[in-house]
């Protein structure tokens, strides 16, 4: 395999791992995000319709250096963490240790929710033909949200004070309900997994399935 970071991904060994492909996700949706609006500002006439989707572009870059950061942060959360277990949970570094690992994808989540707003922009400008682009990108995205969220859950119950775990499953599944309210609402543009019908798919119409 020739990227390296599909690369690592792929290696007998803890990371990168489930935060830092979910971070990853979210990069391949907000590049294929620019692709849309980079074809969008090319073909616009008017002075006023390209700045618009100039900022787009730099909105986008923006949360592409925030992806790209929090893809790393996610690896050295994960070995902050297990240096620290290897010592003990009464480690003084445990604590610090453990919220980067809850708090990182978590952060992750809030980045591709960022991105899913920009493309919810983009899906009321952009022409008709460039729509299923978005399609997949939304799809990603809402793998990257729930991939996050599920790793951020995992290391949540390693809290001792049982308050604190309840507390973070509060805001990460209201993080959560959020972002698959802000999917429904772009209607065929958000479809995830779950809300396509199986009788919505061509093969379960023929029959083929």
């Amino acid at each position: 395999m020739n990227d390296a970071f599909l690369g690592s991904v792929s290696q007998p060994r803890p990371d990168p791992g489930g935060g830092s492909v979910a971070a990853h996700t979210g990069l391949l949706a907000a590049a294929l995000l620019e692709k849309v609006v980079r074809l969008e500002a090319g073909r616009s006439a008017h002075a006023t319709d390209r700045a618009c989707w100039e900022q787009m572009l730099d909105d986008i870059s923006t949360l592409q250096e925030d992806l790209l950061r929090l893809r790393e942060a996610d690896v050295l959360a994960y070995d902050g963490l297990a240096r620290t277990l290897r010592a003990g949970k009464d480690h003084p570094d445990f604590v610090p240790a453990l919220e980067a690992t809850v708090e990182c994808p978590f952060r992750i989540m809030e980045a591709c929710a960022r991105v899913l707003r920009v493309l919810r922009d983009v899906r009321t400008r952009c022409l008709k033909h460039l729509v299923p682009d978005l399609q997949v990108a939304a799809e990603l995205l809402s793998a990257g949200i729930r991939g996050a969220f599920h790793i951020s859950m995992a290391n949540t119950p390693l809290f001792l004070e049982e308050a604190r775990s309840v507390r973070q499953t509060q805001t990460l599944c209201a993080a959560l309900d959020q972002s698959e309210a802000e999917l429904r609402a772009l209607g065929e543009t958000g479809q995830t997994q779950a809300s396509i019908s199986r009788s919505s798919l061509p093969w379960e119409r023929s029959g083929c399935w």
